[in-house]
């Protein structure tokens, strides 16, 4: 008898949209606490009335470990904190379904590294089945570096073509432009007096602002040059496939991932995938 064909390992196929119409939806995420990204989603938010040219949704979700089941606790700090600035921060959030939130978000942005490469670990094997229909590693992208675009265009650059080592010279210079992308946990270690943990996220919640705002111009302006009968979501969906902003120093390997040519064999891997 002949053998069996050969079988080989794929990740299971996107499933259908849960959502319709033209809003952008931001999903901001960060591993095992609800704090961070929900003080983030609070901004967003509030800021975005500021646009109503923009038609914009933001959600919230929590990185779990494999197998962990039910939705995670706000922190109650982050809560006092939003509270005090008139925002009222959900009590739960879910976990992160990286099949279901990456055909639903338009951006999906995280906290820090380690976030980063969490969610990356996730949602890179659907990539290996159409990078080019998908792009989902390309569609996460970390919070921080929008504050720093918001930096260069109010210095009168341009930004969109902005790398995250732009003028960074030397060891010192690289430290602080990865520095840059990262929006510390204030509450890591859960060390200090309570006072003291909220003047941290007082801190945190006041940079958290600043990228929220700093995506919003970004936002503003993708909308603002659109062509005629172009969604906001189109041209967004066009520029983060070629934008190197808040994807760290693997911009270039994911970039030039997303632009390579569908693979043969096993599932259709592509190198850098």
């Amino acid at each position: 008898a002949a053998p069996p064909p050969p079988a080989y390992r794929a990740p299971p196929p996107m499933p259908p949209p849960q959502r319709h119409g033209p809003q952008v939806r931001v999903l901001f995420v960060e591993s095992f606490s609800a704090c961070r990204a929900a003080l983030a989603q609070a901004a967003f938010l509030r800021l975005a009335q500021a646009y109503p040219m923009l038609h914009v949704e933001a959600d919230l979700a929590v990185l779990l470990p494999f197998g962990e089941p039910g939705d995670v606790e706000v922190d109650a700090r982050a809560r006092m904190v939003g509270e005090r600035l008139g925002a009222q921060l959900p009590l739960t959030a879910r976990a992160f379904d990286e099949r279901q939130d990456m055909v639903d978000a338009d951006l999906v942005l995280v906290m820090d590294e380690m976030d980063h490469a969490e969610a990356l670990q996730l949602v890179c094997a659907y990539d290996r089945l159409d990078a080019s229909e998908h792009a989902c590693a390309l569609r996460l992208r970390r919070l921080a570096a929008y504050a720093r675009l918001r930096s260069a265009v109010s210095r009168g650059a341009d930004g969109e073509g902005e790398g995250e080592g732009d003028g960074a010279g030397g060891e010192g210079g690289a430290q602080a432009a990865l520095e840059a992308l990262e929006v510390p946990d204030p509450l890591y270690g859960n060390t200090g007096t309570l006072g003291e943990q909220l003047r941290r996220l007082n801190g945190t919640t006041s940079q958290l602002a600043r990228c929220c705002r700093g995506l919003l111009d970004h936002l503003y302006r993708l909308n603002y040059r659109a062509a005629p009968g172009s969604s906001l979501r189109e041209v967004l969906a066009e520029h983060v496939r070629t934008s190197p902003t808040g994807l760290g120093p693997q911009a270039a390997k994911l970039l030039g991932s997303a632009a390579a040519p569908a693979g043969s064999g096993r599932g259709g891997e592509r190198p850098g995938g």
